[in-house]
């Protein structure tokens, strides 16, 4: 008598974060997308933050979770942005620095 057990094996990969464009340089008055990706499994869920502790720029949504959406940027948008997954085994953050070039904001 030969007896089979199916078995499932799941593999934890842990969050590992991807940023492109470092560092983001854009201009004020225009609309600016930070991207954020990890190949987790299970699959990441997405915070943004500013590195220096102030509050994310007004009218700043998540889209998708992992995309961070400043619209119409003004100077003081510019900084440093972070963000981190977390997949609940494990968690890993990029840092973005954005710099806005243009006049004076109006």
């Amino acid at each position: 008598v030969i007896a089979s057990v199916d078995t499932t094996l799941t593999v934890i990969v842990l969050p590992q974060v991807t940023i492109s464009q470092l560092p983001l340089t854009a201009y004020v008055q225009e609309d600016v997308t930070l991207t954020c990706q990890s190949n987790s499994f299970p699959v990441s869920t997405y915070n943004w933050s500013r590195v220096d502790g102030a509050a994310l720029p007004g009218g700043a949504t998540f889209f998708v979770g992992y995309e961070l959406i400043i619209p119409v940027a003004v100077s003081s948008d510019a900084g440093e942005y972070q963000c981190t997954a977390d997949n609940g085994y494990g968690t890993d953050t990029g840092t973005y620095l954005l710099t806005l070039h243009g006049g004076v904001d109006g």
